[in-house]
């Protein structure tokens, strides 16, 4: 028998905040990276900031995805399958910030999904892109890692 542990929490809770999920890719050349943004076309345009080494700045690109984070996870997917490098998705602006100025990274944060457009954005667009947004701060992650049967 297979059991499952929820936590079921009211979206119209105040309490309840949307968090970014930032993009992190590791090993790569950033500059050929970043050009893969300029190239990549779309019917939606997107702003993102982003930091590598000691620079920041932002790249404007477009894509057919109309969340930032998603159209981000797009092109580094598609960027490491023809390059190499690896995608983590990070929480928290500080630990993104520190691993994307290591040598070879680079930290991309796109802005968060309005909790207000999330039912909007999936009744226009459909399922929304993996890891688009987070509930609650990277602080106050709580992780699951067993669930008890609830005897009668």
């Amino acid at each position: 028998m297979r059991f499952a542990l929820a936590e079921l929490v009211n979206l119209y809770e105040d309490s309840l905040v949307f968090e970014p999920i930032y993009r992190v890719f590791f090993g790569c050349e950033t500059e050929k990276l970043l050009d893969a943004f300029r190239k990549s076309e779309g019917k939606f345009t997107h702003t993102v900031p982003y930091s590598f080494n000691s620079e920041n700045g932002e790249i404007t690109f477009s894509s057919d995805c109309h969340i930032p984070s998603g159209a981000v996870t797009e092109i580094l997917e598609a960027y490491a399958k023809k390059n190499g490098g690896k995608l983590d998705y990070i929480h928290g602006y500080e630990t993104a910030l520190t691993m994307g100025c290591e040598d070879g990274n680079i930290a991309f944060f796109a802005p968060c999904l309005k909790k207000e457009d999330l039912f909007t954005s999936v009744n226009t667009y459909g399922p929304l892109p993996k890891k688009t947004f987070s509930m609650g701060h990277a602080e106050e992650k709580r992780f699951y890692t067993e669930a008890r049967r609830i005897k009668k």
